[in-house]
């Protein structure tokens, strides 16, 4: 079965710019456990031959390990990246913002960070239980470095304590901490909200996994 893509890439062989759009959850369907999609990502990453890349985020985020993994690849981008956050860059999607050269937000935009989660559905002992708890904290460690490259005046201890309260920012805040380096005007955004489920210009989040919303 074809794996389907969580991004979408614009790329006009006569325009001297490309563009990257993130919108929805990444990796809502594959990215680890199969090799097509983290090789298909690099490959449209590679097919932009460094051209000026606009990326163009409104995600509730997803996939701790593939946002990791994006990010490192735009990082090793050669071209310059001005990230616009459409709409929403919450959870594994504020690594991906973080890997861009710009980052601009208008003001009815929301950014929010917090700890990384997993689900467990199994019996487990105590052991298997600090485990991973663990494996959690190391996860956050791979976050919180990311966020200190680019919040490069805001103390780790500081950084942690946000990820621990979950952090919803607004445009000025997120700008306050370091994560934008510029405001928008407002872009139209379309929001609405029933049982829990949230819809920003046909993205949905489900509020439920979050502490608070």
């Amino acid at each position: 079965m074809k794996n389907k893509k969580f991004w979408q890439i614009r790329n006009e062989a006569d325009s001297d710019s490309a563009e990257l759009l993130l919108y929805g959850e990444i990796a809502n369907e594959t990215w680890y456990g199969d090799e097509v999609t983290p090789r298909q990502f690099a490959e449209d990453i590679r097919s932009m031959a460094g051209k000026p890349l606009t990326l163009r985020i409104n995600s509730p985020g997803g996939d701790v390990f593939a946002a990791q993994a994006i990010y490192n690849q735009l990082k090793a981008y050669e071209g310059s990246i001005t990230a616009y956050i459409d709409g929403m860059a919450a959870s594994a999607a504020t690594i991906i913002t973080c890997a861009a050269d710009k980052v601009i937000m208008p003001d009815n935009a929301i950014f929010m960070i917090h700890n990384p989660m997993v689900g467990v559905c199994s019996y487990l002992n105590e052991n298997q239980l600090k485990d991973i708890a663990n494996q959690l904290s190391t996860v956050k460690q791979t976050i919180i470095n990311v966020y200190l490259k680019k919040c490069t005046d805001v103390a780790e201890n500081k950084l942690k304590k946000m990820m621990d309260n979950e952090t919803w920012m607004t445009a000025q805040e997120a700008m306050d901490y370091g994560f934008v380096d510029e405001l928008a005007d407002g872009v139209k955004i379309e929001n609405s909200i029933s049982n829990g489920v949230v819809v920003v210009n046909n993205m949905t989040c489900n509020l439920q996994r979050f502490h608070n919303p």
